[in-house]
């Protein structure tokens, strides 16, 4: 899809779990036209089964719930199917507009997943890191207090802001609900405010999201069912939807692989020995398949006990990122399992414009290039273990048929993937003068002001 042929996406959730509903032509913001096609993420008893795609007929006001659940049926009903039986669900012979009822008894195994979770329910601190950028956490703020789970808190890190804007923002909210606090950070950087919210948690749990995020009302409750997957696990991820898909921009995102990178949706668990991804020659090198900055949970006590997030990586850095990913790894490396959660949803607003996604990319891949080196200093031998995995990790890497780049149409610009791969070059090197900054000299004290 090049720029000039690219039209506004709509983008949306069906839940094929109760009756199905319409589905009405909307009209794109960007353009004021009507929508030519929609996006959906399809989802069953509130997992994530597959993306559908729906052509709206010129001239169109609607897609019926009947035409709906026919294209639905079409195109994933092995995956369907296969949802139902890994719940101890009978499979069923087609989908109709009523949908798919659950089963009063027994109940399906994800829906008493989640009643067990919201019955354990740990304290859960929720840390949303900002920066000037008030307008976007006024949308994201009430999602953040309107989770359908009943015990956590919610921590706004004000990171080296220029006015009190966001400070009497989150006091509005604050003098109504009390599970909200602000904590001002003077120093910049992501890393600096993830430590400063994570010095401020009470919780037994910590997730991190970010200003210009809307979370699902259950996100906690699905990061919780994910804590509970497994025996060590010290790290959640989940899926990460595209709020809008209006700009040429925003869609080409999502052809890198967006948040996502390939996951899937079905939970998946990582750990140094028998939970290892196939055909992945750089794991446990390659951390960000494990999930993003945006959508990541953590035992507080394990994130603590590795020391938080290294100030030498993170946006705001020189690095420019990288502070998500190297916490995953040194969790991992830890012993500790990471396991991807894909009910765990939440939407973020891409950028829109082109110039900002190319130094994006390039910021991600001068951060992959900064954390290699980080963990190469700190561990020279691991630079013989990556030598032995060149052979393998070139394809990996360059390959347009590899996991990496498969969702990459042949219209993706070969300057973003040029950028990204020079990105990994710089960040070699930029790693030193980051690290210099970034520890030169100690760093202010906290300031809690409500």
């Amino acid at each position: 899809m090049t720029t000039a042929e690219f039209q506004p996406i709509h983008v949306g959730q069906i839940e094929i779990g109760t009756a199905l509903p319409a589905l009405p032509v909307g009209i794109s913001p960007t353009t004021g036209a009507a929508y030519t096609q929609a996006r959906l993420l399809l989802t069953l008893y509130h997992q994530p089964v597959g993306i559908v795609w729906v052509s709206f007929p010129p001239h169109a006001t609607s897609v019926s719930a009947a035409q709906l659940a026919t294209l639905i049926w079409q195109s994933h009903a092995e995956a369907i199917n296969a949802l139902l039986i890994r719940n101890d669900v009978p499979p069923v012979a087609t989908l109709t507009a009523a949908g798919i009822p659950h089963p009063e008894s027994p109940l399906p195994h994800c829906l008493a997943e989640r009643q067990a979770a919201q019955a354990a329910a740990p304290f859960i601190s929720v840390v949303v890191c900002t920066r000037n950028r008030t307008d976007m956490l006024a949308v994201c703020l009430p999602r953040l207090l309107a989770f359908d789970y009943p015990h956590y808190e919610v921590i706004v890190v004000d990171n080296a802001p220029s006015d009190d804007s966001t400070a009497q923002l989150v006091a509005q909210y604050a003098q109504h609900d009390p599970r909200l606090r602000y904590v001002h950070e003077a120093r910049v950087g992501l890393s600096q405010a993830g430590n400063t919210g994570l010095h401020h948690a009470r919780g037994e749990i910590i997730a991190f999201t970010d200003d210009d995020v809307l979370p699902a009302a259950d996100w906690l409750t699905a990061l919780v069912v994910g804590f509970r997957a497994a025996e060590r696990v010290g790290c959640v991820t989940g899926y990460t939807l595209p709020a809008e898909l209006e700009t040429q921009a925003q869609y080409w995102f999502e052809e890198f692989g967006g948040f996502n990178k390939g996951r899937g949706f079905e939970r998946l668990i990582y750990d140094l020995d028998q939970h290892r991804p196939p055909h992945n020659p750089l794991y446990p090198y390659i951390p960000g398949i494990f999930g993003a900055g945006a959508n990541m949970a953590f035992r507080t006590a394990t994130l603590r006990q590795i020391g938080g997030f290294d100030l030498a990586l993170g946006g705001g850095s020189l690095a420019g990122g990288g502070g998500d990913i190297d916490a995953f790894f040194r969790v991992l490396m830890s012993g500790a399992q990471i396991v991807y959660e894909p009910a765990a949803l939440l939407s973020h607003f891409h950028r829109r414009d082109m110039g900002k996604l190319q130094k994006q990319l390039g910021r991600y891949g001068q951060a992959f290039g900064a954390f290699l080196t980080k963990t190469i200093l700190v561990q020279p031998s691991r630079v013989w273990d990556l030598v032995q995995r060149v052979p393998a990790a070139v394809p990996y890497l360059f390959s347009p048929t590899s996991p990496r780049n498969q969702s990459k149409s042949h219209h993706y610009p070969a300057e973003l993937t040029q950028g990204e791969l020079w990105g990994m070059v710089r960040g070699t090197h930029v790693f030193f003068a980051s690290y210099h900054r970034a520890y030169a000299s100690p760093a202010p004290a906290r300031d809690e002001v409500g």
